[in-house]
């Protein structure tokens, strides 16, 4: 098919068709600019036209990422060059690219020609037509859950009695917590201070984003929940909410020593109780910590990574090492529900400890 590639750098120069093509708020002008000046790390934009028309995008970053992060084996060093990104730069599940699948590969194999160098495309559609000149492989899911409850205690009653058990338990344990929701202008150096004890903790992280980029998320689309007992902050997360959907931005709580119990699985109860009060109906619950968030009901959502590398040599290096690169996670199916076999209220349940 016939078009031509547009170079952006900057937001304020995207077309208006841009945001027609983006899947959710992460990828719209918008937050993308943002993300620019808050957290600006070399971000460009490419668009592909034809017939004069904005028909696929793709978001362009500089990042250093450690290729081994996913090696079957912890090793005592990383090689962690830096490396152009195709993605959102948010340590968010969505892909960098925008459009529908046989465009937006037609894009990415342009963008590798034009960015000549070592090019990493994040979270993309593991049905996706990757270029014949990338590698790719698995990387982390997502984790999603359909919200079709009213209330927690619809949610509760759905449950399988095991899990409902749990449920209870740990959100009895944690009775005294206070739950304020706020904008994000509220963000302190103390919600700060927990964002990195979870990210410095965390086996899979991209980019650290500097305190001013939480203060300044748009306050109609992010709100900020604290959670408190007794006057200390005991974890906060940060939503997205939009049109029916909702999806887990960020987390923070303190330090290993000071972290009580199953907090993280409270952390994301608190998660679910936002998104069924704000009427969302789909819930992104994101793509780390698994285990918790698979008991609580959510299904895995395939994404996939794709490298090149201009060199001929490095992409057949880069072929033979892909699955060692990949993810490859082996994770135990949760049957949360009573009627739901896969986190989708329903279908016939089948038989499975929690």
């Amino acid at each position: 098919m016939s078009g031509f590639l547009c170079r952006h750098e900057s937001v304020d120069t995207l077309p208006a068709a841009w945001d027609g093509l983006a899947a959710a708020p992460w990828q719209q002008r918008r937050f993308l600019a943002h993300a620019q000046a808050a957290n600006p790390c070399a971000q460009r934009y490419y668009t592909w036209i034809e017939d004069g028309v904005c028909v696929a995008g793709a978001i362009v970053y500089g990042l250093p990422i450690d290729l081994l992060t996913y090696f079957p084996f912890k090793l005592p060093f990383s090689i962690a060059p830096n490396l152009r990104v195709c993605g959102v730069p948010a340590s968010v599940s969505c892909p960098g690219l925008l459009g529908p699948p046989h465009r937006a590969g037609r894009l990415l194999t342009e963008v590798c020609t034009a960015e000549a160098s070592f090019l990493v495309a994040l979270n993309l559609d593991p049905d996706m037509p990757v270029p014949p000149s990338m590698s790719a492989g698995p990387t982390l899911p997502t984790i999603t859950l359909e919200v079709p409850w009213r209330t927690m205690d619809e949610y509760e009653g759905a449950l399988r009695a095991d899990y409902r058990r749990r449920f209870r338990k740990i959100r009895a344990r944690f009775a005294g917590c206070r739950l304020e929701t706020t904008s994000c202008a509220a963000f302190t150096p103390a919600h700060y201070l927990q964002y990195l004890s979870v990210l410095n903790k965390s086996e899979a992280k991209l980019e650290t984003l500097p305190e001013a980029f939480f203060r300044g998320l748009p306050e109609d689309l992010f709100e900020l929940t604290t959670i408190t007992r007794d006057g200390s902050m005991l974890g906060w997360l940060v939503m997205l909410i939009h049109g029916g959907r909702a999806a887990f931005f960020m987390g923070g709580m303190p330090e290993n020593a000071q972290r009580e119990p199953d907090l993280y699985f409270y952390v994301t109860c608190c998660v679910l109780q936002r998104a069924i009060s704000r009427g969302a109906r789909f819930l992104d619950l994101g793509q780390t910590a698994e285990i918790p968030k698979l008991r609580l009901g959510g299904r895995l959502e395939p994404r996939a990574m794709a490298v090149y590398h201009p060199s001929g040599a490095l992409r057949l290096l880069l072929a033979a090492a892909a699955p060692l690169l990949s993810y490859h996670r082996e994770i135990e199916t949760h049957h949360v529900f009573t009627h739901c076999a896969t986190g989708e209220p329903g279908r016939p349940n089948q038989e499975t400890k929690p």
